[in-house]
């Protein structure tokens, strides 16, 4: 089955992260979306500094890795951000 070889680009390092397998680019977002909106991570705290890539095309039951003549840039980390809903405090009504 045909699938694709992905990665984060970190924009400030300038490197690319390990590279993970999914079935197709909607998937590979979704994953990146997830991973953007987790609290508390890097993807989380500098969406602007990140950007999902497809690297190459992998077909699984041969073991074959096309690469892209181009890295293509699907989205960036900020396109994909939720801010996070304030919190609301409960109001006080000054009795006990």
């Amino acid at each position: 089955m045909k699938q694709s070889l992905y990665s984060i680009f970190d924009i400030k390092a300038k490197v690319y992260a390990r590279p993970f397998v999914q079935i197709n680019d909607d998937v590979a977002k979704r994953a990146f979306e997830g991973a953007v909106n987790t609290p508390e991570t890097d993807l989380n705290k500098y969406p602007h500094d990140y950007a999902l890539v497809k690297l190459a095309d992998y077909e699984d039951t041969t073991g074959t890795i096309d690469p892209c003549e181009i890295i293509e840039t699907l989205c960036h980390g900020h396109d994909v951000w939720q801010k996070p809903e304030p919190i609301k405090m409960p109001e006080y009504n000054g009795e006990n």
